[in-house]
């Protein structure tokens, strides 16, 4: 089963954009999947960075991350991208999504580097 990118999709973006976007605060999105289904939803999202995101996620559940961390030596914004498989996840859904999990940086507006 693909992961459903559409149903979504305004949510999607606005919360990318709003991590990779250095003028605001979010600098965290986490996204998963709505009910039962493969169609990719926005979970929460922050302004406390790694240690607020690590929060929400769920050892029950398939998700994603997508976070802005600063360099400290060079003060440049940098993107981190996580593809969290919770240990109680159901393993068919384990398996699926490991597969696909190239389709949600479809969800980026631009090309990233894979």
């Amino acid at each position: 089963m693909a992961v459903n990118l559409v149903k979504h999709k305004d949510e999607l973006l606005n919360a990318w954009k709003e991590v990779v976007d250095d003028k605001d605060g979010t600098n965290w999105a986490l996204f998963g999947y709505d009910k039962q289904t493969y169609d990719l939803c926005l979970v929460g999202k922050g302004a406390g960075g790694l240690e607020e995101l690590t929060e929400e996620l769920n050892c029950g559940k398939i998700m994603y991350a997508f976070c802005r961390v600063q360099d400290p030596n060079t003060n440049i914004s940098k993107f981190i991208l996580i593809n969290w498989q919770g240990e109680g996840a159901p393993l068919v859904k384990k398996g699926c999504c490991a597969r696909s999990q190239h389709q949600y940086l479809e969800i980026h507006p631009h090309k990233l580097a894979r």
